[in-house]
């Protein structure tokens, strides 16, 4: 892996060598940034035995120091621009999963065409660039990252107000088995319509995926959806946003971030889940140096023999632009993960972890 990437660094490296010798309406940019996480994390004594699942015979809480490179979101890119014609490739200090994004585009006048791994319609994401968003500030607690960036082609149509984007994604399913087949004849769908309303955005969006998996004696359609909206405005220093959505069997539809325990797909019992979630931020610049934020967020899971969970959390946090392209952002955060309840009453509690920390982001 560590020798695709190197190749595929090289090849990039290369053609911004022969850029200038390229026509005068090609161009090529580059962009980057390193990020680095340092926190204290400190999670009570039910987080560590019913989030973690450790051995806690004793009821101890545990407070550790992490430090560390945020693989995910650190990047390396470049964009290339020719007419009508635009791509971006990007990549991550990740082996695992090297590229961020590979698409290539095309302006057609009414409508542009991108193809490759990119950014998914419902990504309307409002914890990032902080430590938050690490630790898990997606659907896990109410944030809507979508697909989050997934291979597809996606066609998006501007107009006077704004523009609607439509794309087919890579269906989201388990794999074949030695004793379960898994079919799909759809790609997952996701759309959204974006419209600007003077100091106001608001975005309303629809995804839906389906597969059916079957052995040798049964076979099952897995539906599921997710429908939203999401409004943001800005006036002067002050910005506010909030994201409201509501799905079915978000486990099987591959909402990034899913964390709660029923949002799936009964597969026993034929029955499905109903998951909804929220998340609601404010932001004031105080000057071009110093923005505060505070965010908080929320999403529940129910099955249909009236099992449920819910999961919460907050923070608030302070971007310090210490220099161009230099931000710090100390910031202090909380992750409710409330209590579950099974299917027999049974309630587990599973506690609490808060963090305060800095995290560090570099742009070049």
């Amino acid at each position: 892996m560590k020798k695709v990437l190197f190749i595929a660094l090289a090849a990039v490296v290369a053609v911004a060598f022969c850029a200038p010798a390229m026509a005068a309406d090609k161009s090529v940019s580059f962009y980057g940034n390193v990020r680095v996480w340092t926190e204290f994390v400190k999670s009570d004594s039910d987080w560590v035995k019913n989030t973690d699942g450790r051995v806690n015979p004793n009821n101890e809480s545990d407070t550790d120091f992490e430090l560390d490179m945020d693989i995910f979101n650190s990047r390396f890119g470049a964009n290339f621009k020719e007419g009508n014609l635009s791509a971006n490739v990007e990549f991550r200090p990740n082996n695992g999963n090297p590229y961020r994004q590979w698409w290539g585009g095309y302006d057609f006048g009414g409508f542009t065409l991108r193809v490759g791994q990119q950014w998914s319609p419902l990504f309307l994401a409002g914890a990032v660039g902080c430590d938050c968003e690490r630790g898990g500030f997606t659907g896990t607690y109410g944030d809507m990252w979508g697909s989050l960036r997934q291979p597809m082609a996606k066609i998006i149509v501007p107009f006077s107000m704004g523009q609607f984007v439509f794309a087919a994604i890579k269906p989201n399913a388990p794999a074949t088995t030695a004793t379960s087949d898994t079919d799909t004849t759809l790609p997952k769908i996701e759309m959204r319509l974006a419209m600007g309303f003077g100091p106001a955005d608001v975005n309303f969006f629809y995804g839906y995926n389906k597969y059916a998996i079957g052995n040798l004696s049964d076979t099952e359609d897995v539906t599921s959806y997710v429908y939203g909206a999401k409004a943001s405005a800005g006036m002067g220093p002050f910005t506010i946003a909030a994201v409201l959505w509501k799905g079915q069997n978000t486990a099987n539809y591959g909402l990034v971030g899913n964390g709660l325990t029923y949002s799936g797909y009964d597969a026993v019992n034929g029955e499905d889940a109903d998951v909804y979630g929220y998340f609601a931020e404010a932001g004031f610049a105080i000057n071009d140096m110093l923005a505060l934020q505070a965010a908080y967020g929320y999403t529940k899971g129910e099955g249909w023999q009236k099992e449920k969970d819910d999961l919460a959390a907050m923070y608030l946090r302070m971007d310090i632009h210490v220099a161009k392209g230099v931000t710090i952002t100390p910031e202090v955060g909380k992750y409710d993960n409330k209590e579950a309840t099974n299917a027999a009453g049974v309630k587990t509690d599973r506690g609490a972890q808060t963090f305060y920390g800095v995290y560090w982001q570099i742009n070049f």
